[in-house]
C-alpha cells in the first residue's frame, strides 16, 4: 500500500531522520575507533567490552530487520489472497424489493373490490390464484313457515348459484404473485377479494351473513352462463328421476304447486224486474 507522504508530519520526519543519521555516524565512528585501537595493539578491557556491545547491537538490528521483512511478507501474501478471493467471487446484485401493485389499479372499471372469509375446503381446497374466475354458490336455511314462532321454526336447506364468472382480485395480501398452495391449504379460512358490481356486493354481504359461501373454479377463458334452479330436495329428486331413473322420496314435505281456481260466471235470472 503506497504511503502518502503529504499526510506525514514533516517536522517529526526531519527529527527522526536526523536521529537515524546521528546513530549511523556514532556507529561508524565507534567502529573506526575500535579498529584503530585494535590495530595499535590496545588491549584495554573497556575497548573490548565496547566492541562486543556494538557487535551485539548490530546483530540485534539485523535480526529485527529479518523479522520485520518476514512479517511484511506474510501480510502482503495474506492481503493478496484476500484480493484474489474477492475478485473470484461474482458481484452480488443488491436485492430490490418489488413494489406491490395497487388493488385499486387492478380493479376493473365499474367494479368494486369486496373481501369475504371462505373456508379453505369451500374455496376449492385453497387451490386458487389471484386472477382466477369462479362461480359463487350460497347454502341457505330457509324457514318453511316464516309466520311460525322462532323456537318451533322449521327450515329447508337450499343451495343457489348466486353469481357466475366472478374474478378473484386477491387472496389475503397476495394481489399479483402466484399463490402459495401449500400455505393456503394449511389455513382454516381464506380472505378472498372479488371484483363485483355494487348490487352484487350487497347480495354477497347478505349471503355471507345468512348462509355459507362456496366457490366453483372456472376453466381459463370459459365465460358461459346458465340459468340454474336452486338446489333443494325437490330439484334433487327430480334430477335423479330424469337422469338416472331413480325414484326417491324427499325427507321433507314438498310444496305443492298452487293452482288458481278459475272463477265460474254466475247466471242471474230476472222475472218481472225481480231477481
Amino acid at each position: 500500500m503506497p504511503i502518502d507522504f503529504k499526510k506525514l508530519d514533516k517536522k517529526k520526519f526531519v527529527i527522526l531522520g536526523a536521529a537515524v543519521a546521528a546513530g549511523i555516524v556514532a556507529i561508524v565512528l565507534t567502529n573506526t575507533y575500535i579498529n584503530r585501537s585494535v590495530e595499535e595493539g590496545s588491549s584495554s578491557k573497556e575497548v573490548q567490552s565496547l566492541g562486543e556491545k556494538v557487535k551485539a547491537l548490530e546483530k540485534d538490528n539485523v535480526d529485527m530487520r529479518k523479522r520485520q521483512d518476514a512479517l511484511v511478507g506474510r501480510l502482503q501474501q495474506e492481503l493478496g489472497n484476500i484480493v484474489q478471493k474477492q475478485q473470484a467471487q461474482p458481484a452480488q446484485p443488491q436485492a430490490v424489493e418489488p413494489r406491490k401493485q395497487s388493488l385499486a389499479l387492478k380493479t376493473p372499471a365499474g367494479k368494486r373490490a369486496i373481501t369475504v372469509n371462505i373456508t379453505t375446503l369451500a374455496a376449492v381446497g385453497g387451490l386458487l390464484n389471484p386472477g382466477d374466475f369462479v362461480d359463487v354458490l350460497v347454502h341457505l336455511a330457509i324457514p318453511s313457515d316464516p309466520s311460525a314462532p322462532a323456537d318451533s321454526q322449521k327450515t329447508t336447506k337450499t343451495t343457489v348459484t348466486l353469481f357466475q364468472n366472478i374474478q378473484i382480485l386477491a387472496i389475503g395480501a397476495n394481489v399479483d404473485k402466484p399463490a402459495d398452495f401449500e400455505g393456503q391449504q394449511k389455513a382454516t379460512t381464506l380472505a378472498i377479494t372479488f371484483a363485483v358490481d355494487p348490487q352484487q356486493a350487497e347480495l354477497m354481504t347478505f349471503a355471507e351473513s345468512y348462509g355459507k359461501l362456496q366457490l366453483v373454479l372456472r376453466s381459463s377463458g370459459e365465460q358461459s352462463a346458465y340459468k340454474l334452479p336452486s338446489g333443494n330436495w325437490e330439484t334433487f329428486t327430480n334430477y335423479l328421476q330424469k337422469t338416472q331413473g331413480v325414484a326417491m322420496e324427499s325427507p321433507v314435505p314438498l310444496k305443492k304447486p298452487v293452482v288458481k281456481k278459475e272463477s265460474t260466471p254466475e247466471i242471474h235470472v230476472y222475472r218481472g224486474g225481480n231477481k
